[in-house]
């Protein structure tokens, strides 16, 4: 990946892959496009943490930035491939309680489809 991310959309679920969240502008563009996907009824994220070498405080208010706009909808966020460094810092800032983390894509969309079955 030659950005710092990358969105794709698969069904009603939008996965942001990120390989640096320490960009305050880059992480900017990112909260952008979520707002915009948000009005086209995109709701569901992934963040797959899978290509971050590093997180700090601007990265961590990305991932709030995301979760919040995405629960304002009704929706969820859930981060997935996560670092041992950044689940500590999860862990220290008490935001674990917060997100939902899971190993993997699969597990997340699975997780989503479940939130789904219980709403209908």
């Amino acid at each position: 990946m030659s950005t710092p991310f990358e969105f794709i959309l698969e069904n009603e679920t939008c996965i942001i892959k990120v390989n640096s969240l320490l960009n305050e502008l880059e992480n900017r563009k990112i909260i952008l496009k979520v707002e915009e996907l948000v009005l086209d009824e995109y709701i569901q994220y992934i963040v797959d943490l899978e290509e971050l070498e590093f997180l700090n405080s601007s990265g961590l208010n990305l991932l709030l930035g995301i979760l919040t706009r995405s629960r304002n909808e009704g929706g969820d966020t859930f981060i997935i491939n996560i670092s041992e460094q950044a689940d500590k810092l999860l862990v220290v800032t008490k935001l674990k309680e917060v997100f939902t983390v899971l190993e993997t894509k699969e597990a997340a969309l699975k997780s989503f489809e479940e939130m789904a079955k219980k709403v209908e």
